[in-house]
């Protein structure tokens, strides 16, 4: 019985490595050290795995869904949007060869991702029983077990070294999706102490996108991005695939938390409409506890994005402090030309009380309870710049 249970774990680790070493093998040019981070990394990966199960009809797209893979820079998006409309329906890949913006290996990993099929017209709400048939179940479980011992090991964590989190998902064509993920760090209470209910970290997420005037819905944990990120960003990341992503392309404003991170995320829900073939809107409410240092008169020193409750100290900090954001966005669109009207309104209940006589938290933010009001007007013109781009 030991031995038919080892074989199928043999079994599905080799169809599941082959089955990403080809695209796997080929993104890999791309990624750095940053890349490959503990949250953007993952992300990624799970944004890409999910692609690859459901990929791109080319006949039936749009300049906004192929802004989600990472790897194209924004010429390389208009110079295939500009194709597709002027040669549409295409009848192969090999036609990308006429795409002059995309160079050989963008071709060769773009073809893990997209397909070519016949248009076919969309239905507004789709029907249950081709969500229960179609949509994919996925579950995943992770651990890291250390072959050292740490001295928070020994004395100080309230818990075990090993790290460990779980994952499900239901996708339906990158239209409905939703799921839950539970995420332990190494030496944080597990069944035991504030963490009684189990995991330290739950994170769970309702997505409906795509469904006639409605573009995008999010409920539970979601993540912003207006402005470019000079606005609002609650997923900052760094690297080259980020730095790829934030040059002149104008991605979702609203994306599902997925990760096991305890930080950049906001817990609410948040929308964005269609009114017409220009114009849409977003709004988003949220309202969630987050960690801070105290000082002795209740107000709030530092606040804390580690998400780690590993030690008593750590333990003591864990959601005190409450957050409330508020904000929204209008925008218009044509081609590459957008101008968007952002506002945000981020509240807390603690007045923050930051020590100012350390020089790097000079000019921090203190006072009375927060209020920050942004009202940011951004106007992006990049045609002008593709423009003299091909004149060159």
């Amino acid at each position: 019985m030991l031995r038919k249970i080892i074989l199928l774990i043999i079994w599905l680790f080799t169809t599941t490595t082959f089955a990403q070493t080809d695209w796997y093998g080929a993104l890999r040019q791309w990624l750095t050290a940053e890349d490959m981070e503990e949250a953007y990394g993952e992300e990624t990966m799970e944004l890409l795995e999910e692609m690859v199960g459901a990929r791109i009809n080319l006949n039936q797209t749009t300049r906004e869904e192929l802004e989600q893979l990472p790897f194209l820079s924004a010429q390389q998006v208009e110079g295939l949007v500009e194709y597709l409309d002027r040669y549409r329906p295409i009848h192969s890949l090999s036609e990308l060869q006429m795409v002059t913006a995309l160079d050989y290996e963008t071709r060769r990993l773009l073809e893990y991702f997209v397909e070519v099929r016949e248009e076919k017209p969309k239905s507004v709400w789709p029907k249950l029983d081709n969500v229960l048939k179609y949509g994919r179940h996925t579950f995943m479980a992770t651990a890291k077990i250390p072959f050292y011992e740490r001295r928070g090991d020994r004395n100080g964590y309230l818990g075990y070294r090993y790290r460990h989190d779980l994952r499900y998902q239901f996708n339906y064509n990158n239209r409905i999706k939703f799921g839950l993920t539970a995420a332990q760090d190494a030496g944080e209470p597990f069944f035991s102490g504030q963490n009684s209910q189990g995991y330290d970290h739950y994170s769970y997420y309702l997505q409906l996108r795509d469904m006639g005037i409605l573009e995008e819905l999010n409920i539970g944990m979601y993540r912003v991005q207006m402005g470019l990120g000079l606005v609002m960003n609650t997923g900052f990341r760094l690297g080259k695939l980020a730095t790829l992503q934030s040059m002149g392309r104008s991605t979702r404003t609203l994306t599902a938390h997925s990760s096991r991170s305890d930080a950049g995320y906001l817990q609410g829900a948040a929308t964005t409409l269609r009114l017409s073939k220009h114009w849409s809107i977003t709004a988003f409410a949220s309202l969630r506890y987050i960690d801070a240092t105290l000082n002795e008169d209740g107000t709030a020193r530092t606040l804390i994005t580690s998400g780690y409750h590993r030690t008593p100290t750590e333990m003591s900090k864990k959601h005190n402090t409450q957050e409330s954001d508020f904000g929204g966005s209008i925008g218009w669109r044509k081609g590459t030309l957008y101008v968007n009207a952002n506002t945000v309104y981020t509240h807390f209940n603690r007045p923050l009380q930051p020590q100012t006589a350390t020089l790097y938290r000079r000019y921090a933010n203190g006072g009375g309870v927060i209020c920050l009001m942004a009202v940011w007007i951004t106007a992006i013109i990049t045609i002008a710049g593709l423009w003299l781009v091909r004149r060159l």
